[in-house]
């Protein structure tokens, strides 16, 4: 659901404000990592996993519900129908582009490598914790941990990026 979410925002927000509705939406993503897990590790302490399923999956009515109001607010025409040949001409522009700009090229190489490096995180950092503590202590980390994500959403939220994006993504990478 979330690319679909995301996807959404070029059809709300007008292009001069991407950037600002990128960290508020980022905003709205760390928040999740904020309490969840807190709220999570206690449930968990206090009751069992097939609760915290139950509730994870009744929020499918909530997106059903958001996705229904925000598709009658955005009925924006298709603009064009995509086929294969359109596909693959704009695969082939967007790697001419990436190969041509270096600035482009080493943000995708850097970013590229920072996902890699965080999913190794993602995956192994709760097996590590778990191993010499409990529920209640992850979520605590995990919410502590989420408080720079928060920042840095607020920030971008608060504060348009209008220039030189791939030099200001590349610092905030470093």
């Amino acid at each position: 659901l979330e690319p679909a979410y995301k996807a959404t925002i070029t059809d709300i927000v007008p292009e001069d404000q991407y950037s600002k509705a990128s960290g508020l939406v980022q905003l709205a993503g760390a928040s999740r990592y904020l309490l969840a897990p807190v709220v999570a590790g206690f449930l968990l302490a206090w009751t069992n996993i097939q609760t915290i399923l139950l509730i994870d999956i009744s929020t499918i009515i909530v997106t059903v519900f958001t996705i229904s109001i925000v598709r009658k607010k955005t009925a924006t025409p298709l603009k064009r129908q995509t086929n294969y040949s359109d596909l693959r001409s704009d695969f082939k522009e967007g790697w001419e582009t990436i190969v041509q700009k270096k600035g482009v090229l080493w943000l995708t190489l850097s970013l590229s490598v920072v996902t890699f490096c965080v999913g190794f995180f993602q995956t192994l950092f709760s097996p590590m914790i778990l191993s010499f503590t409990d529920e209640k202590t992850l979520g605590t980390i995990w919410s502590v941990s989420a408080t720079g994500m928060l920042i840095g959403s607020m920030f971008l939220g608060i504060f348009a990026i209008s220039k030189h994006y791939v030099f200001k993504l590349c610092l905030a990478l470093g």
